[in-house]
């Protein structure tokens, strides 16, 4: 809707071509120098500083353009917003990435396993595919497929290139331009860790900021909350683009949606000020006591779902403990992390956590989206005759479940009979718990349906409770009543549709 609302109100509406799709020349490279200098290019030629040609060949000049230049887009259009403003480009004054990428490796990979392997040559062949100007991209590809390091893990350089979040300079810290940030707290696809650790970064550097932080998955605020945000949007740009003091500045910076239709404002976030800790126990309870010496193991299955990993029952292929029924509602904002101190004799092994809230209640579906879209239509600006502005409407769906798993994480081990002490880092999430659920954490190994098996044997994990734990970022004090470790609330089985179908990793792609 973007040329039919805002050029008849006085912007000018490009649709840029990244390098390697459509009408442009180059190869994509997966958001590193060929992706982001095709679009920077852009800001430059509204600025004066670079020439442009016309489809004539003529010298095409942006009189009409007084210099100052937002960036819009969802997906991977929002992360070239975020690469672009990490250049600290000048005339660039604000960016509004929807569900972005801020770093590829996260993307990627978590914690050193891959999602799938060769992504970013599979990526920009996909994104090539349509391409009218016929390049031979088939080095580039195969560079990428060199150096992406999927045998180790690593973050390496190929990765630094592709990471707007990096500091010192020349990326994460040059932003300049405001950033309206938008996400959905159940974007499986571009996780959740991309906005967390931008927005953090963001505020650290005292760049202005709005946030609007929905309970769906990989979707755009057209498609859930359309009047609001095309008025938001309207008066965001007017105020960052033409100067126009219409005191969207001065009203809370953050929009969460924190339970299926419940949105809260703020002006920063996360809302929690602290992680509280919990602590793993022999008896399967997870509680806010003293740490229990000891050991407990499971062994690994690398066939085994996610599903199968939170159900309930006698599983020795996973770790599961839980708390106490919440005698109150309870706000989890931020970052959960768990501490582990783990040794298994897989080489490489790897290790997976879900942090469950199991009680059945009406939920926004984990399925990818989240939004249902309906037979009737809106109209959103101006419409001509070979560009009609109305949109069917969409709504948020609303399921009833009996869990949802709040955060994931996942990361590579040591292995070979070493002791890895580390920390997994959880999803970024804002979400209320509601009273009489428990919360559970499950500790597995292979992922088969989110990543690629890197302990494709049947081995042993040893998990040392007196050093590892969960740090939980908490709004308030959590209280239970006493009957952690009871499994009765855990479902026997997962119902189809209640998790989302991960079979094919490699089949991700941002649009």
């Amino acid at each position: 809707f973007y040329d039919n609302f805002f050029e008849p109100r006085g912007y000018g509406v490009i649709e840029v071509d990244m390098a390697g799709t459509a009408r442009s020349t180059g190869c994509a490279d997966e958001g590193a120098a060929s992706d982001i200098g095709s679009i920077k290019a852009v800001v430059d030629w509204l600025n004066g500083r670079t020439t442009a040609q016309d489809i004539h060949g003529k010298a095409a000049t942006a009189y009409w353009a007084n210099g100052t230049v937002g960036i819009i887009g969802k997906s991977y259009d929002g992360t070239l917003a975020e690469g672009v403003a990490a250049t600290g480009v000048e005339g660039l004054a604000t960016i509004v990435p929807i569900s972005a990428i801020s770093s590829w490796y996260d993307y990627d990979r978590s914690q050193g396993i891959p999602f799938s392997y060769n992504y970013p040559t599979g990526l920009s062949e996909t994104v090539e595919y349509a391409r009218t100007q016929q390049v031979d991209c088939s080095a580039v590809n195969a560079e990428m497929s060199r150096d992406d390091a999927d045998e180790t893990g690593k973050y390496t350089a190929f990765w630094s290139a592709r990471d707007y979040r990096k500091e010192p300079p020349p990326s994460g810290s040059k932003v300049t331009a405001s950033v309206f940030l938008v996400h959905g707290l159940q974007d499986t696809n571009v996780k959740t860790v991309n906005f967390g650790r931008w927005l953090a970064l963001m505020r650290k550097n005292h760049v202005v900021t709005k946030v609007w932080l929905s309970r769906l998955g990989h979707t755009d605020p057209f498609d859930y909350r359309r009047a609001k945000w095309v008025d938001t949007l309207h008066r965001w740009f007017d105020n960052q683009l033409m100067g126009i003091d219409n005191g969207i500045l001065d009203e809370p910076r953050v929009d969460a949606e924190i339970s299926p239709g419940q949105w809260v404002t703020s002006n920063t976030w996360p809302a929690g000020t602290g992680k509280e800790t919990f602590t793993f126990h022999g008896d399967g309870s997870l509680t806010r006591g003293e740490a229990e010496q000891g050991t407990a193991n499971f062994v690994n299955d690398p066939n085994q779902s996610e599903g199968a990993a939170i159900s309930k029952g006698a599983n020795s292929h996973r770790l599961l403990y839980v708390t106490g029924s919440l005698k109150h509602d309870l706000r989890i904002s931020g970052e959960p992390d768990v501490d582990l101190s783990i040794t298994t004799k897989a080489s490489p092994g790897q290790v997976g956590i879900a942090l469950v809230d199991y009680g059945t209640q009406i939920r926004v579906p984990d399925d990818g989206a989240g939004n249902e879209t309906l037979q009737t239509q809106s109209c959103w600006g101006k419409s001509v005759s070979y560009d009609d502005a109305c949109y069917y409407d969409s709504v948020e769906a609303r399921v009833s479940t009996p869990l949802a798993v709040l955060a994931r994480g996942w990361a590579r081990l040591a292995g070979g009979g070493a002791t890895s002490t580390i920390t997994v880092h959880l999803a970024f999430n804002d979400v209320v718990v509601p009273a009489g659920d428990q919360l559970g954490i499950a500790i597995f190994g292979a992922s088969p349906d989110w990543l690629v098996t890197l302990d494709t044997g049947a081995d042993k994990y040893d998990v040392d409770l007196g050093t590892s734990s969960l740090r939980l970022p908490v709004v308030g004090a959590a209280s239970f009543a006493a009957n952690a470790g009871d499994l009765r609330q855990v479902p026997a089985f997962i119902p189809a549709g209640v998790l989302p179908p991960h079979a094919d990793p490699a089949g991700r792609l941002p649009e």
